[in-house]
This record gives C-alpha cells, structure tokens and sequence, in this order.
C-alpha cells in the first residue's frame, strides 16, 4: 500500500471515529432533553432515536443497554461539577464572597438540563443498585474533591469527615431548591434562598475544629 493510500485509511477510520463521537453527543443530547421536556417514562429508544435524528439501531449500536445511557449521563453531570470548581475565580476575594460565588454557580449546574436529567434518572431507578451507586465517587474522586475544595476555601481547617459534611448538606439544600422550584416554577425570591444557603456554608466552614 502507497504512503497516500495509508493517510486516506488514517483520515477515513478518523473521519469515522469523530462522526461516532458526534453521534453518541446528539444520542445523550437527546435523552436528556426527553427526559427534561417529557419526563422519564418518555424516554423510549424511539422517541430518544426521533429526537436525535438517528436510527433506532444507532442508538442501540452506541448504547447497548438503556443503564449504559444513563450512565453516561451521570458521569458527564459529574464532570460538569468538577469544571465548575476548577474555575481560578473561586480562588480571590473574602471568604463569604468566595462561599457566595460557588453557590451561585453550583445552583447553576443545578439549574441545567444535565442535573435535571440526572434527578429524574436517580429517582426513577433508586431500586437498581449498580445505577444509583454511579453517583458515588470513587475514593480518588473524592480527594481531588476535597483537595480543590481546600484550594478555595483555606480558611477551613475541617477534617475530611466534616468537610464531606459540609459539601452534603449545600447539595442537599440546592438540590430541594431545585425541586421545590420544580413544584412550584413561580417561586419567588431564589436569591434569598441562594443567600441563606451562602450565610449556612460559611458557618459550617469557619466551625471549630
């Protein structure tokens, strides 16, 4: 085979690595949004397949199992908070500031489609172990967690344990703000909620050790 002959079957199984990406991004897209828009129950193969533009066989080609999908989900909802704490404008001003900063962009991620996805997912399959248990983070997870955590708030002098805690407890607050808004979309005043939620985290911070 020619040097030109080997570079076209390179640009071709490229071609075709980047068109599957591109595939699996719009099949994971269109789950989310079924989920969001339709509800859970609605996320069928066909309809995810409708809505993505693609061949029910293409869904399952990328996707093998329905769990696999929501797995997907779950990691990339994940990865979405770890690039919210990894942005350096956590990393200036006072302490209440910084506190005040990270809820607002936490309530953020908490206001997308992915987390919102990521709520009807976890509830909808709450009996099936393997699938509720991909929320937990693996114990490197959890340092590097913690490890950026210290980097923003250094003030705080919490063992593990405690911090742990204090990171539970503003998810559980934001999280049940979430669905509270859900319940009731005209919700008024969010920013004092946001507020409390801030006035809380720099409390658990700053408790002795």
């Amino acid at each position: 085979m020619s040097d030109s002959q080997s570079n076209n079957v390179v640009s071709i199984k490229q071609a075709a690595k980047v068109t599957g990406s591109c595939v699996r991004e719009e099949i994971i897209d269109a789950l989310v949004e079924v989920i969001t828009e339709e509800g859970f129950v609605a996320a069928t193969n066909r309809r995810i397949a409708e809505r993505a533009k693609v061949s029910v066989g293409t869904v399952q080609y990328h996707f093998s199992t329905k769990a696999h999908l929501f797995e997907i989900v779950l990691q990339r909802c994940h990865q979405e908070f770890l690039l919210l704490v990894a942005d350096d404008a956590l990393l200036s001003g006072k302490l209440e500031s910084r506190v005040n900063l990270f809820v607002v962009m936490s309530w953020r991620h908490y206001q997308s489609k992915l987390y919102l996805a990521t709520i009807e997912i976890l509830m909808a399959t709450r009996s099936q172990r393997e699938i509720v248990s991909l929320v937990e983070l693996t114990e490197h997870q959890a340092v590097e967690q913690r490890r950026r955590i210290r980097q923003i708030f250094p003030e705080c002098q919490l063992d593990d344990r405690a911090l742990s805690e204090v990171l539970t407890s503003t998810h559980v607050f934001l999280t049940g703000l979430t669905v509270e808004t859900l319940l009731k979309p005209k919700l008024v005043n969010i920013g004092g909620y946001l507020r409390r939620c801030t006035r809380a985290m720099v409390v658990m911070l700053k408790a002795p050790v």
